[in-house]
């Protein structure tokens, strides 16, 4: 699977939503720093977008986010990257958000100075500190 959008797999159509699949993958890459398909990990998390899914449902998602690029200045910039990633990798493309929304989102992190609103939503707890 790796960049590919799953719903590709079943129509052989790509889409815009494809495009925002294949960014969201991009993003978990770069605030986690692994790569999209990683066979060190358990046959179960070999795909990043698996790893991470399951690193939020088990809250521990800072497990899993690259400790040379979270710091205690973006910490929850990060989470919510994290956040906005997967909800751009969902398996039906009709739930996901289309690159103008996630442009936006991206824009609100970096001007936002309050971050965790979506963590609260999300029932995700920050457990430990950096």
């Amino acid at each position: 699977m790796g960049y590919l959008d799953p719903e590709y797999l079943n129509t052989s159509t790509l889409s815009q939503k494809s495009d925002v699949y294949s960014f969201g993958v991009l993003l978990m890459e770069l605030i986690s720093g692994e790569k999209a398909v990683c066979f060190n990990r358990p046959q179960t998390d070999k795909y990043l977008v698996t790893h991470l899914e399951s690193a939020l449902k088990e809250n521990r998602l800072s497990d899993v986010l690259d400790r040379r690029v979270v710091n205690e200045e973006n910490r929850w910039q990060m989470y919510e990257a994290a956040l906005l990633a997967l909800k751009c990798v969902k398996v039906k493309g009709e739930e996901r958000p289309d690159m103008r929304q996630v442009a936006a989102e991206l824009q609100g992190l970096r001007a936002s100075g309050q971050y965790g609103s979506s963590l609260s939503e999300s029932g995700f707890e920050i457990q430990e500190s950096y």
